[in-house]
């Protein structure tokens, strides 16, 4: 019989390990590739070398694709109010809500929200603030020039070609791939 896994530890474990979980296929399919947090660790070394011990207490954090979070894994919770944790999927936003309490964590989907108002003249920026999808606080932060930032950010979600399945049409074809070529980049 099946018992429901309650452990935070447990659970966490699991979703760490999520990329063995799935196919290939599958996750090609959206982009997703999960950062094994054993390479997280070693990220957050390197960054301890280069920013100092405790880092992630200067910085504002703002992983755009973060997942699961494994990125984020071992911050200590006291620096979780420092977290901006956005990804494409709700259900995960609400497994990053439960497991980083005080972070701020939405769905965001960085190559097609909000393009529109960013590129927006200012006169029409301010009349459309209510309707951004970035969060109140997370703009406010990024507002502010005292604050300092570390922006982890994957490639786009996905890739064109099919790799033996089905391709995808037009995956590539985003709003801020538009806004571009718009000013000839």
């Amino acid at each position: 019989m099946y018992a429901k896994v309650k452990n935070p530890l447990t659970v966490r474990n699991i979703i760490a390990k999520i990329d063995r979980l799935t196919t290939e296929k599958e996750r090609r399919f959206e982009g997703e590739f999960y950062t094994p947090v054993r390479f997280a660790d070693m990220g957050r070394e390197y960054l301890a070398e280069v920013l100092g011990e405790n880092w992630y207490r200067e910085y504002k954090i703002w992983d755009m694709a973060c997942g699961t979070g494994n990125l984020e894994y071992n911050i200590p919770a006291d620096a979780y109010n420092n977290l901006y944790l956005s990804t494409l999927h709700p259900e995960e936003v609400d497994y990053l809500s439960r497991i980083f309490p005080g972070a701020t964590t939405f769905q965001y989907d960085y190559l097609n929200d909000d393009i529109d108002l960013l590129f927006a003249p200012d006169n029409q920026t301010e009349f459309l603030r209510e309707s951004w999808k970035l969060p109140q606080k997370l703009r406010d932060d990024l507002a502010n020039p005292s604050n300092k930032w570390i922006v982890l950010i994957n490639p786009p979600f996905a890739t064109s070609t099919d790799y033996g399945f089905n391709s995808k049409t037009n995956v590539s074809i985003t709003k801020t791939r538009k806004q571009m070529e718009d000013v000839g980049l």
